[in-house]
């Protein structure tokens, strides 16, 4: 009976101890706060590097997905937004964005349709410009307000994304360990087989090469070079030098 008394006993302060930690969950009280959703984006950082040079057609859409951090509300409500460039970056000729931004009704996460264009200008040099969401009557600016867009109609020579890797030669690898030099040919051709060029999100833990990733594109690569290379014979790239990939 003591026993039996000793379990309800407990059983009662475990209740109470439950009540009052559901108690004490707050709720968000701060205001509404609009933020750039990177992770949906799968960005690791809050820049896109857009390189024209992959591309056959003349625009590139991204999808520029934006989140609150509050509620939804049951009505539209539209987000501000100003976009600057410090090197002539313009509206209708390098970019394209939607005249009004609408968070919509009973939501609290939309996708902007952002269209990259092919400038005629970024044939002599390249233009860049950032998105910035701004306070508005509906919201307040959150953790993440930026979107830098850096566009050129060139393929790059230099691997794009492992810039903030840490890269000793051993343990911690950089893209060129694995893929070997760059070079335009070299580049277009990883482009075509994996359908990626910045490879920032191929990564572990922000600042290390992904293994399970970059090791089989390796292998695919080397794989589909000897397919290409059976038929048209040995790819030089534009510095005439065989493209090649490490063992």
């Amino acid at each position: 009976m003591k026993r039996k008394y000793m379990i309800f006993v407990l059983l009662g302060v475990l209740g109470v101890f439950s009540a009052c930690q559901k108690e004490n969950i707050a709720a968000y009280s701060d205001a509404e706060r609009i933020n750039v959703d990177l992770r949906q984006m799968n960005l690791t950082k809050d820049t896109i590097e857009v390189s024209l040079g992959f591309y056959e057609g003349d625009v590139m859409d991204i999808d520029m997905k934006l989140y609150v951090m509050g509620y939804p509300k049951d009505y539209d409500r539209e987000v501000a937004i100003e976009v600057v460039s410090s090197n002539n970056a313009e509206a209708g000729k390098t970019y394209e964005l939607p005249e009004k931004i609408i968070m919509p009704a009973n939501d609290i996460r939309c996708t902007i349709p952002l269209k990259v264009l092919r400038d005629p200008d970024l044939m002599k040099a390249a233009k860049s410009f950032r998105i910035n969401l701004k306070s508005s009557d509906d919201f307040e600016v959150g953790l993440y307000p930026t979107l830098y867009i850096s566009v050129t109609d060139d393929v790059p020579t230099v691997w794009i994304g492992d810039e903030n890797w840490m890269k000793d030669g051993s343990f911690y690898l950089s893209i060129e360990d694995c893929f070997g030099k760059c070079s335009r040919v070299k580049y277009k051709f990883v482009y075509e087989v994996l359908g990626i060029y910045d490879f920032s999100v191929w990564n572990v833990w922000g600042f290390m090469y992904d293994k399970a990733k970059f090791v089989p594109a390796k292998k695919l690569l080397k794989k589909e070079l000897e397919k290409w290379e059976s038929v048209n014979g040995p790819m030089m790239d534009e510095n005439n030098e065989r493209v090649t990939f490490p063992d």
